[in-house]
């Protein structure tokens, strides 16, 4: 009798294990797929969006213009002070 219940135990508690491990492999799957479908979200170059590579260089480009002009409204400033 005894033996009958740890034999049932170890019987569930295998259950248990089992239900886990699939319910494990499921959350993987789950994972992989939401992983892979934001790859290529980020991958993918639809029309109307801009990659970020250009984004980049379009920031340091207006950096730049950005620069030139306060060196420029400096310039413009500076004949005021050698005329005084």
């Amino acid at each position: 009798m005894l033996q009958h219940g740890g034999l049932n135990n170890c019987l569930d508690t295998m259950n248990e294990v089992t239900k886990e491990y699939h319910k494990g492999r499921e959350e993987i799957r789950t994972l992989r797929k939401a992983l892979s479908e934001t790859q290529t979200d980020l991958i993918t170059n639809r029309s109307g969006q801009v990659s970020l590579r250009d984004l980049v260089f379009t920031q340091l480009e207006l950096a730049h213009s950005l620069k030139i002009a306060k060196e420029l409204d400096f310039l413009k400033n500076t004949t005021h002070r050698v005329q005084r």
